[in-house]
């Protein structure tokens, strides 16, 4: 790994990035076999395989600081990757829901382009260390 993905913040957005691309492939995948008979939805909890990949699967928790803020919503989540649901929507038993794909897909691109945006401003800071180094 290079000395870019030492730092601890960057290790994060590209396991965050890591973690979205897979969601994005998968939720891919659910929508490619929305006329398969009997398949069942998958889903990759990108909160729960970064964790995973940052080694701190169970310290990815939001915390109050103020009896005013708004507690974190309480997701149960079982595995990185599994049946979303047993919810079949067809007679041939198919549970692929493609509004709600494409609700995910549309999510999970926001997210993507949100870190993307913080990565780059991070190699931005970087790049204002190294040059004003220079001076």
């Amino acid at each position: 790994m290079g000395i870019l993905w030492a730092d601890e913040r960057m290790q994060l957005l590209r396991e965050s990035l890591t973690g979205l691309t897979q969601r994005q492939q998968v939720i891919a995948n659910n929508l490619a076999n929305m006329d398969t008979p009997g398949y069942r939805t998958i889903d990759v909890p990108f909160e729960q395989v970064l964790g995973r990949q940052l080694g701190r699967e169970g310290e990815m928790t939001l915390t109050r600081t103020s009896a005013g803020h708004i507690g974190a919503p309480q997701v149960g989540m079982s595995g990185a990757s599994g049946e979303q649901g047993q919810l079949v929507f067809r007679t041939d038993g198919n549970g692929v829901d493609v509004d709600a794909e494409m609700e995910r897909l549309a999510e999970t691109g926001i997210q993507f382009s949100a870190v993307t945006q913080l990565l780059s401003a991070r190699i931005a800071i970087l790049k204002s260390a190294v040059s004003e180094g220079r001076r």
